[in-house]
């Protein structure tokens, strides 16, 4: 064998391990990990969480509520108006 022909055989075993060797790395335990958030069943974590998600719920749909009172008003007034006048 000529020092040419060991070296491309070389190169092949090289590249043959390379890719026995290689790990996909979203599979690895460290990426996933880091996507996904660890549980925590404390009672105060808990009880914070639903309190900020019930918070978060009143103010949206309170602030959509207020915002549609004028408009509600008016319409009460009206039906009553209407209501009164036959």
């Amino acid at each position: 064998m000529t020092y040419a022909e060991k070296e491309q055989a070389l190169q092949d075993t090289i590249t043959k391990m390379k890719k026995i060797l290689t790990v996909n790395k979203t599979d690895l335990s460290a990426n996933i990990r880091k996507k996904t958030s660890a549980e925590d069943s404390r009672v105060s974590a808990v009880v914070m969480g639903y309190t900020l998600g019930v918070a978060f719920l009143c103010c949206s749909l309170g602030s959509i509520i207020l915002f549609d009172l004028p408009r509600l008003h008016e319409g009460f007034r009206t039906l009553i108006h209407n209501l009164t006048e036959r």
